[in-house]
């Protein structure tokens, strides 16, 4: 697990931090030492170790499908307990990369999931599912991202381009990336999170109602049953084992 301290004495003696620039190579801690007293005002991300600054150019994240897109992961989270929605949190990828998705979608740690929150609000290892509202204009940084979360075992990315209305979900199989595609009454399924089914011809239809009708009657369906359950079970276990510890 990569994890930078920013309370030590050499970081407390350390020159102030200097500016960001798009560009710029840096390594996370040095980018984090950077970005952190600012990040409040100010939106960059690093990505395979060159920085990325919020050109002005990012998608209208008050477009309605982001907005839909928003209210269906929350609401699976929270009929799903072990999960949780979080957004615009900064995820510390290794040593090179520092992307701050939009949405993350994740497994807590007590339920089997591998991110952890650090004392910076920062999520430590990749989360099971990250989502980014982006633009036509962005696609190279897409590709950049793409390859950066397959490496670092993000096992799903979702990107909506709010200028051309398209959704494109990667899914992490056997080391590479896949596109989800839908099944024939438009509807594309979550491989790690059982019972996420997104109505993809509703979300471009700009329906709310339908979409989100969809998902509750992916909840109620075995598989999510089933999907909670294992989730208790590891919380059990992990309690347990932390009781024995103890």
């Amino acid at each position: 697990m990569t994890s930078f301290g920013s309370d030590s004495s050499a970081d407390q003696n350390s020159p102030a931090p200097g500016p960001l620039v798009d560009g710029d190579c840096l390594n996370a801690k040095e980018f984090l030492r950077r970005y952190l007293p600012i990040r409040r005002h100010f939106k960059a991300e690093l990505i395979n170790g060159l920085v990325s600054v919020d050109s002005g150019t990012r998608a209208d994240l008050n477009d309605l499908p982001g907005s839909i897109i928003r209210s269906w992961l929350s609401s699976y989270a929270l009929q799903t307990p072990g999960t949780r929605m979080e957004p615009d949190v900064i995820v510390l990828l290794g040593w090179n990369n520092v992307p701050q998705p939009n949405i993350v979608l994740r497994v807590l740690p007590e339920c089997g999931g591998k991110s952890r929150t650090t004392s910076e609000r920062i999520l430590n290892e990749a989360p099971e599912l990250m989502v980014d509202f982006t633009t036509s204009h962005q696609t190279f940084d897409l590709k950049d991202k793409i390859r950066a979360f397959r490496e670092n075992g993000v096992t799903e990315y979702l990107a909506w381009r709010s200028d051309d209305q398209k959704l494109e979900w990667f899914c992490l199989e056997r080391g590479g990336y896949s596109l989800n595609l839908p099944d024939s009454n438009g509807v594309l399924e979550s491989h790690s999170f059982p019972g996420l089914r997104l109505n993809l011809t509703a979300l471009l239809n700009r329906s709310s109602g339908a979409v989100m009708a969809t998902l509750r009657k992916s909840l109620l369906s075995g598989e999510h049953a089933a999907f909670v359950v294992r989730l208790e079970r590891r919380r059990e276990l992990d309690e347990a084992g932390r009781g024995e510890i103890g």
